[in-house]
């Protein structure tokens, strides 16, 4: 096929550089070509949605229904120019991969993602903008899964030796490594020299220490505090004024004199952030109410007695998360629920569903259940499961509100998916219910969905009421 050039067109609103038919020609092959040959470090670019729809329409990729007898829609005009002010909080000089944008965006909602080259040909026929780029990483490279970083980690750096702040931006897939290397090379200052604390809440909480592990997987969260700690003549300060334990926590407040953390909204990052189980559904402590707590940064952890009251402790908002607090307490004090999750839901964790999220989401409801069902603490900050939790559903990350309702819906389907106990799926062809009684095709349609979905969500949330 060959590709329809624009060079050599004046502007859009001069003359039309290709009918709508070659223009559709043009961006599908070239995508197709992107898509075939991506790599880490690839760039898309953010298109409006409203835009990006009304060039569809254009071009006639947009019908009616929802199958091939779909009827098309009638041919629309030409759209403008690409306007994508609206994505943004404000137009940065420095390049489009550090345009602000806003923070509560939506894939398929707000904006939709293109190959760079789409992009450069769609502004050559259309011209507006801002122009906005993120970098496409590679999530695993057995299955050649990718990602798009849409919000990169805003994380505000305090200099513990002036209590200065600044924003840095990382990826979340970036290594400790990383974080390291551009914090010292800001500072000038040598890595031998240097500690990186999470200072989550302003309290010093974990040393930054294993290099290789990735910002995600050091629970490191949106708009949140690190501090650096920088030694003189091989002296630390977190060696005198903080209580050391053997997982290096500590919990002195450190306040800086300005900071730029901000309660600020929910990034939404784009296509799926879905990853392989981890190592947790090896530990046999995930089930050991008595096992030392460290996930979240913390070590006031309980061992408790025969006589102490569980079930009373209450979570952290983290920022405005009382949408997500409010669901999840409905869920853990949902005794068939409890006693699942503090007994049995181990076995029946289903690693190979398509549907699923390889387990992880259940392994991290059933830890953060487990906390807190253990006596002796009276509050816990739900961070690892946020993180989690934002990696799967990215509509839900940051700090802003956001739907309990909507939350719930989809807290409920995942753990039914990582837990369903029909491996694989059979294929069922639907039948129509020419003119059965009601309660014959509702049983029907029931032991279908039951052939397909089998969990303790299905055995506890979901039911056939036959009509009366």
């Amino acid at each position: 096929m060959t590709i329809p050039s624009a060079e050599g067109f004046l502007p859009a609103a001069s003359c039309l550089p290709c009918t709508a038919e070659e223009e559709r020609a043009a961006v599908d092959a070239l995508t197709r070509e992107a898509d075939a040959n991506v790599k880490d470090g690839d760039l898309r670019y953010l298109i409006s949605q409203s835009w990006w729809t009304n060039w569809q329409s254009y071009v006639g990729l947009l019908s009616y229904g929802e199958n091939d007898t779909d009827i098309p829609l009638q041919p629309a005009s030409r759209p403008g120019e690409i306007d994508n002010r609206k994505l943004v909080l404000e137009e940065t000089s420095s390049g489009s991969e550090d345009t602000e944008l806003q923070r509560t965006l939506r894939e398929g909602e707000d904006y939709t993602l293109v190959p760079q080259d789409v992009w450069r040909k769609l502004y050559d026929w259309y011209k507006g903008g801002p122009e906005i780029s993120r970098k496409v990483i590679c999530e695993d490279p057995t299955s050649r899964r990718y990602i798009v970083d849409v919000y990169p980690l805003h994380l505000t750096l305090i200099d513990e030796r002036d209590n200065s702040a600044r924003t840095i931006k990382l990826s979340r897939k970036a290594k400790v490594s990383e974080l390291y290397r551009l914090v010292c090379s800001l500072l000038s200052v040598e890595q031998s020299k240097v500690h990186i604390w999470d200072h989550y809440q302003k309290l010093k909480n974990k040393k930054l220490t294993n290099r290789n592990e990735t910002l995600e997987e050091a629970q490191l969260l949106m708009d949140q505090e690190i501090l650096l700690e920088v030694s003189a003549d091989d002296i630390w300060s977190s060696d005198h004024c903080t209580r050391s334990t053997s997982n290096e926590l500590a919990l002195l407040p450190l306040e800086p004199t300005t900071s730029s953390f901000s309660i600020a909204g929910g990034p939404n990052f784009s296509n799926g952030y879905s990853s392989g189980i981890g190592s947790s559904l090896s530990q046999d402590n995930s089930l050991n109410p008595l096992v030392k707590d460290i996930e979240d940064g913390y070590s006031n952890f309980s061992n408790g007695t025969k006589d102490d009251i569980h079930g009373l402790t209450g979570l952290h908002n983290l920022g405005n998360t009382c949408f997500m607090n409010s669901a999840i307490q409905s869920l853990v004090h949902t005794p068939p629920l409890v006693e699942y999750f503090l007994k049995e839901y181990t076995q029946e964790i289903n690693t190979e569903n398509p549907l699923g999220l390889q387990g992880e989401l259940a392994v991290a409801f059933a830890e953060l259940l487990r906390k807190l069902w253990s006596a002796g603490r009276t509050s816990v900050p739900p961070r690892a499961f946020k993180s989690k939790l934002s990696r799967f559903a990215p509509q839900f990350s940051g700090y802003n509100q956001h739907d309990s309702q909507e939350l719930l819906a989809f807290l409920l389907d995942g753990l039914h998916e990582d837990l369903n106990r029909v491996k694989k799926k059979p294929y069922i062809e639907a039948k129509d219910a020419d003119d059965r009684p009601d309660e014959e095709f509702a049983e029907e349609c029931w032991n279908y969905h039951k052939a397909r979905n089998d969990s303790i969500i299905v055995d506890k949330f979901q039911g056939n009421t036959s009509p009366p």
